[in-house]
């Protein structure tokens, strides 16, 4: 009755259309072909011998026309083949569907929506012709359309809740706040469902019931049918007449089980309810029917059985990359919409539009389909509608039931790894499995057990198993076989599979909240497809095998990463993957686009299949004879996350190695720690919403955590510690327990008590801060916690005319400000960085840091007792992803002498630099560094400022103590090379996080600079810092003890020089030191060959210079040179 009163909403009068003009077009064409028997209609006779050979031969053709097929790669272990399994992710393109496209679409294209052009009309035609291609191997009928809709499944589902009249819940927050009402919708999704068919109905008004699933029969029928009678009978009940919808997957993308789409769809329809079909992972390899069980739809045939609406994702087809979703729906349920505007209105929608009126197409396809339409890949999914179409689907199902067979014979006989999903139902190829680590519980399990085993990857079992992450890059790496590692965008069945509790994954979620991705469940997923020769999947089912019984001696050999759980093997840590392609190499200096080779220069003789296995077993013979040292990495993870582990570390596979036996992992955690994070999260929340009462804290500990109520990250609460992020930016959190944090400094009051006040530097600001105790903090609890408010929502109520929020905020930065500037002013008085007349030039890159320093300064300057300048300098390396020139505005803003230099770093890299030994970083930052010296001398500025900070120097110390085995970090005050500018660094004091809190809370325009030499490149000051953070969340005075240890090397005293020592001036009222003195009256003097060796001989025999001995040394020699190359 529903589907009849939508039919009723469409108006029977004429359409304003340009359809007609098409078909009339396509008619004539398309009549011309002779009825075709769809061969998407499986019959039971056996098909002819000769179409039989047709099937094979063509197929033998698609192989060898996959583009990408004989691909090589370089990894760790050497030039591999790509073996692509990766199917059910998306397909891969076809050279005659692209060479078609090249030749004879993309010659003549242009823009739709005008047929007065030759081109126009021929695309169009193009377009609307694979529209009818699309219709017919669907097997629609008059009464459906064939809308184009964007990305993939996902568009096509969305477009779908739309026209169906979904309320989004973002739209009526009100009236999600109610809960459900009588009026909603009833939307049943199935067990299998990705993210694609359940978060469009998740977020609108709707109520979801889930069917479950049958361990031998797949979906539920009966358990659907129990919902269906549910709902029918309250809505009899009740006045309205609520819609109920049916969204169920043909196939699922974990475990290939399919579903009976007919009888599910005669169920539906028996109770009233629309049926509708996510077709995403089932498309390329089953036939698709609109109208089955009978004639043609356009002749009312199908029946009960005729589906209302269908999904597909065009991409994951053979040729079909690069093409849009596509969605067949009922006419009349696309009518419904024509007294509304379309959802997307624009160019292409309407019929006419006036001064101050316009009218929509009725064309219900045209109507849908607004702006320029992907014509081009239109035609291409088309296209490879109609490839699979002449492939026959009789040859697809027996070559994946090939596959399927012999796949699961072979999987079944490793005990070590362990199939999602039930194997009863009928299923694609598809397979997405665990691999057990070894452990005296993982080999007692026997075969049976294995299959059916679910409590895995984040399940409740006490043994581990490999992370899906480092199996799928040891397939990569050892055999070039390109599968999947995660959940597959179908989080609720993936969970589900691995046995994950609900009140386990809130624990999960709870901890990828912080940051630690290395916890989220997961499998690894490869699909044997049917364009797979036998001789491929006997490799990639042998290669299973390898790793599932050796894979684990080979973890020492890869570092994975917490915050993004990516599995990376060690060699590849500095230099990133060496067949990596560059868009940024790409140049147009010579007229014309020039581009490297990288299929000639990665074009090596790649290890055939047999010498993979060989190479493999020699590894793991290697590894077992001599295995690598690895530090123990349990306490990599938070305390609090050792429960949720379930995959084997590099560490434990050492110890197994070695013959020492690891202790299994406490899977369940203790009930009284189980009930503080459940009470930690109901607080948390409450706090959010605005409803904290302050009625639990938890105790003060000197290495306590808590999670941020701003970022739900965690952030410790040691005595004495810094209470930032470790995860995100996040400018201030708000924990249940808050201790006042010491800013970071000098201790010891020897130094500051020898540190001589002088009238022509800074006084730095000398109070003395109390002592902070746990006993305060915890009698500051309440106040912090209402003090520290989440700045984000602050700012929506600052919007909304809130002075409270705004006053909480202007007292942080004062705050701020003032920790900032009493540590600048410090680190300017003990290292005596400005002076009186100096004219001091900030290099000022567009970061935080920098504009945090120049405002300092300048807030300086006017409180100073002394007289200098201050200017600003910024170096555009011309890189398309940093753009600098904001900066212009902001500085005149400021009313300071502002230098914009311009030079191509980049170019000069690409002609200097070796790409596979030198740095482009160090390069870029040596040019810069040059750059501002020679705008200083240009200037006439006598001091250069950089903004480099705490955190900065203690990285720089320990990476030069690590790499180079010495201890240096950078000066907070010296003179450069030729004497002539003298560098400061009056940052060397402060913290990162106070100057990224600074940075936000002044709203400064912080440039981000995105540097495309180093986009996803492995830094080694990125694993430097998070080295930092996870020694100062167990010692949280790391850093104030870094800086003692750095003190001495920071110090401005100038170092030997071969011998040679420079003194610092002992005039306290001079305006210059003694070192610029000499630097400046050496510059330009030269000396003869005597005086040079008597210098030299001075200078090794340890003399010190005075006056005397300078006017004596120091002569005239017409061949005479510089002094400072000849001391050199």
């Amino acid at each position: 009755e529903m589907r009849s009163g939508m039919a009723e909403s469409v108006p029977a009068s004429r359409e304003p259309s340009r359809r007609n003009f098409f078909d009339s077009h396509l008619t004539g064409a398309l009549s011309r072909r002779k009825p075709k028997k769809s061969s998407n209609v499986v019959s039971d006779e056996k098909s002819n011998s000769n179409g039989e050979n047709e099937g094979l031969k063509l197929l033998d053709f698609i192989r060898s026309s996959i583009v990408g097929s004989d691909e090589i790669f370089e990894g760790p272990f050497g030039p591999r083949r790509i073996i692509y399994m990766d199917y059910i992710a998306s397909g891969r393109l076809l050279h005659s569907i692209e060479d078609y496209l090249r030749n004879e679409v993309m010659s003549v294209y242009a823009n739709t929506h005008t047929t007065t052009s030759a081109t126009g009309l021929q695309s169009t035609l193009f377009r609307e012709e694979a529209r009818a291609i699309i219709h017919r191997c669907v097997r629609a009928g008059k009464d459906d359309a064939v809308v184009f809709c964007g990305s993939g499944a996902t568009g096509a589902l969305n477009k779908l809740s739309q026209i169906v009249g979904m309320k989004r819940r973002a739209e009526f927050p009100e009236e999600a706040k109610k809960g459900p009402q009588p009026s909603w919708p009833h939307v049943i999704v199935g067990p299998y469902e990705h993210h694609s068919n359940l978060l469009p109905w998740r977020e609108s008004l709707c109520k979801i019931h889930t069917v479950l699933e049958h361990p031998q029969k797949g979906m539920d029928l009966d358990h659907l049918e129990t919902i269906l009678k549910s709902i029918t009978q309250s809505k009899s009940k009740e006045k309205s007449r609520p819609l109920i919808i049916g969204a169920f997957s043909a196939a699922s993308n974990v475990s290939g089980i399919l579903v009976d789409t007919k009888k599910v769809t005669e169920l539906l329809h028996k109770y009233g309810a629309l049926s509708f079909w996510d077709y995403a992972t089932a498309a390329p390899y089953v036939p698709i029917d609109m109208h089955p069980g009978g004639a043609q739809g356009a002749h009312g045939g199908g029946g009960g059985a005729a589906k209302d609406a269908i999904a597909i994702s065009t991409h994951k087809f053979l040729g079909g990359p690069g093409s849009p979703g596509v969605l067949i729906v009922k006419r009349a349920i696309l009518g419904s919409t024509l007294a509304r505007a379309p959802k997307v209105v624009g160019g292409g929608t309407v019929f006419f539009v006036g001064d101050s009126w316009h009218r929509y197409l009725e064309n219900l396809e045209e109507r849908e389909e607004g702006g320029t339409p992907d014509i081009v890949g239109a035609v291409r999914a088309g296209l490879t509608f109609q490839l699979k179409e002449a492939l026959g689907i009789q040859v697809i199902k027996e070559a994946e039931q090939m596959h399927l067979m012999a796949s699961l014979k072979s999987l079944s006989l490793i005990p070590q790894l362990r199939l999602l999903g039930s194997l009863k139902p009928k299923r694609l190829p598809i397979f997405s499995f665990n691999i057990a680590a070894p452990s005296p519980l993982s080999k007692s399990v026997s075969v049976d057990t294995k299959i059916n085993d679910t409590n895995n990857a984040g399940g409740s079992r006490s043994d581990l198993i490999l992370h899906y992450g480092f199996v799928a890059a040891l397939l990569n790496d050892l055999f070039g076989i390109q599968a999947r590692g995660g959940c597959a965008c179908a989080g609720p069945y993936a969970q589900s599979c691995l046995g994950i509790s609900a009140q386990r994954s809130k624990k999960i979620e709870a901890e990828l909240l912080h940051k630690n991705e290395i916890l989220r469940p997961g499998f690894v997923r490869i699909c044997l497809h049917y364009a797979t020769t036998e001789e491929e999947r006997e490799f990639v089912l042998k290669a299973l095998e390898f790793v599932s019984q050796h894979g684990w001696t080979l973890l020492p050999l890869y570092h994975f990463k917490i915050s993004s759980g990516e599995w990376v093997h060690r060699r590849l840590l500095a230099r990133g993957p060496p067949s990596r392609r560059w868009l940024g190499r790409i140049s147009y200096s010579q007229g014309k686009m020039v581009y490297p080779d990288s299929r000639k220069s990665s074009r090596k003789s790649a290890a055939d299949l047999n010498e993979c296995f060989r190479s493999a077993h020699q590894l793991v013979e290697d590894i077992k004879a001599q295995p690598p040292h690895i530090v123990d990495q349990n306490s990599l993870l938070p305390e609090s996350s050792q429960g949720l582990r379930w995959f084997m570390l590099p560490s434990e596979a050492v110890s197994l190695l070695n013959g020492v036996e690891i202790p299994a992992p406490s899977i369940v955690a203790s009930s009284e720690s189980a009930t503080s994070d459940l009470k930690m999260e109901m607080d948390l929340k409450m706090e959010i919403d605005g409803s904290y009462n302050g009625g639990w804290s938890a105790p003060a500990t000197a290495s306590a955590t808590q999670l941020c109520r701003n970022c739900f990250h965690p952030h410790s609460m040691g005595k004495g510690h810094g209470r930032e992020c470790f995860s995100c930016d996040c400018i201030d959190f708000a924990p249940l327990l808050d201790n006042s944090v010491p800013f970071i400094s000098q201790n010891g009051g020897e130094e500051q008590s020898g540190a001589s006040e002088r009238k022509d530097t800074f006084v730095a600001n000398k109070r003395k801060r109390k002592p902070e105790h746990s006993s305060d903090s915890a009698r500051e609890t309440t106040k912090s916690v209402k003090q520290r408010t989440n700045y984000r929502l602050a700012d929506e109520k600052t919007k909304n005319g809130s002075k409270k929020s705004k006053k909480t905020r202007n007292k942080h930065l004062r705050k701020v400000s003032h920790r900032i500037s009493r540590e600048v002013g410090k680190a300017i008085q003990e290292f005596d960085m400005i002076r009186e007349g100096d004219r001091v030039l900030v290099g000022v890159s567009g970061g935080k840091d920098s504009l945090t320093l120049l405002n300092i300064l300048l807030e300086k300057k006017r409180k100073a007792p002394i007289s200098f300048e201050i200017a600003a300098c910024t170096v555009d390396p011309m890189a398309p992803e940093y753009d600098p020139s904001p900066l212009k505005g902001y500085m005149r803003e400021k009313g300071i002498p502002y230098f914009f230099e311009t030079q191509n770093v980049m170019e000069a890299a690409k002609k200097i630099l070796n790409a596979s030994r030198d740095s482009i970083c160090s390069f870029c930052s040596r040019m810069r560094r040059g750059i501002l010296y020679n705008t200083a001398r240009r200037e006439n500025y006598n001091v250069l400022a950089l903004g480099q900070h705490l955190d900065d120097l203690a990285e720089s110390f320990v990476m030069s103590a690590f790499h180079n085995g010495a201890l240096r970090t950078m000066k907070a005050n010296y003179l450069n090379d030729k004497g002539d500018v003298r560098i400061i660094r009056p940052l060397v004091y402060v913290r990162e996080r106070y100057l990224r809190e600074y940075a936000t809370l002044n709203r400064l325009p912080v440039i981000d600079e995105n540097c495309p030499a180093c986009f996803e490149a492995p830094k080694e000051r990125a694993r430097v810092k998070l080295m930092l953070a996870s020694q100062e969340h167990v010692f949280p005075n790391v850093f104030s003890c870094l800086l003692r240890a750095m003190k001495p090397l920071m110090k401005g005293q100038l170092e030997k020089k071969r011998g040679v020592h420079l003194i610092k001036s002992k005039k306290e009222d001079s305006k210059k030191s003694m070192e610029v003195e000499i630097c400046s009256r050496l510059k330009n003097l030269q000396t003869s060959k005597s005086s040079k060796d008597r210098l030299l001989s001075q200078s090794e025999n340890g003399g010190d210079w005075n006056d005397e001995e300078e006017k004596n040394w120091i002569k005239l020699d017409e061949n005479g040179g510089d002094l400072w190359k000849i001391i050199q």
